[in-house]
This record gives C-alpha cells, sequence and structure tokens, in this order.
C-alpha cells in the first residue's frame, strides 16, 4: 500500500525542488507526508507496516488504523484517537 497525505492549501514551489528557497522547501516537506509498506487486515483495524516513508523514524514501524467505512472502490480509514505517530508524538485530533 502507499499513501500521500497533503495538507489543504498547500502551494507550488516557486521553482524546482532544489532550486526554490529552504523555506519554501520547508513548507512543503512539514505539509505532506508519504508512506508504503505491506499491510495486514486484524478485524476493524488495517497494520501498514512501513518499509519506506518521507518521515524516517516510521521506516520499520507498524502504523494501526481503523476501518470506517467501504464503500464501491473507496476505503476511509482513520486513526485511532489520541493519534499517536510512530516516533511518539501524541495528537488529539482527527485524521482522515
Amino acid at each position: 500500500m502507499m499513501a500521500i497525505i497533503g495538507a489543504e492549501g498547500r502551494k507550488f514551489l516557486s521553482r524546482g525542488l532544489f532550486d526554490s528557497p529552504v523555506e519554501e522547501r520547508a513548507a512543503a516537506y512539514s505539509t505532506s507526508v508519504a508512506y508504503a509498506g505491506r499491510f495486514a487486515l486484524n478485524g476493524d483495524k488495517v497494520v501498514h507496516h512501513v518499509e519506506a516513508s518521507s518521515i524516517p523514524n516510521w521506516v520499520n514501524t507498524d502504523l494501526v488504523r481503523l476501518i470506517v467505512k467501504l464503500q464501491g472502490d473507496r476505503l476511509t480509514l482513520r486513526a485511532p484517537l489520541p493519534f499517536v505517530w510512530a516516533d511518539g508524538v501524541k495528537y488529539a485530533y482527527q485524521m482522515e
């Protein structure tokens, strides 16, 4: 599986990835996350076994997602609350 998540309203870089000012690159990096790897179904949960990630601390960790809805070919997942990043940082808001 692969997930690419970006904040609403992300801005384009003024130039290319390596030519834009460091502040623009930092803003782009801090408003998105991507990860990929194998997954396993476990009842009403999906466990993502992270093999590659834009956040290096997530590699070789498991991320648990709750299955909210399966409608046609669209699957809606959410993180359990409070949401705890794989690096141990805890957040109270919902991410879907």
